[in-house]
């Protein structure tokens, strides 16, 4: 498993990263956990996350800002899928 680096925390402490961070590991243990377990999104296509990603994000956009399965924000959801299909990018590419 890859750890973050030092720098990498300490980029995303000064850019103002760590709190949205912080949710969206809330997120993962809480829901994602008990959903679909871990890594379970490595099994989505591109297609399938991206479409996670909208929908949740579509929700957001139109003032429904709680998801009622998770009680957490359906930003946060659409944040996550966002780097999930980043990171899945991310290991194709280097």
């Amino acid at each position: 498993m890859t750890k973050l680096t030092p720098q990498a925390v300490a980029t995303l402490e000064r850019v103002g990263l760590v709190t949205v961070l912080e949710r969206i590991a809330e997120l993962c243990d809480d829901h994602g956990q008990a959903k679909h377990g871990d890594r379970g999104w490595e099994g989505l296509t591109d297609a399938q996350l991206t479409g996670k990603l909208l929908g949740h994000l579509g929700k957001h956009m139109v003032g429904a800002f709680i998801d009622p399965q998770s009680r957490r924000m359906h930003l946060f959801h659409a944040i996550s899928r966002g780097l999930q299909l980043g990171e899945k990018w991310a290991r194709l590419k280097g």
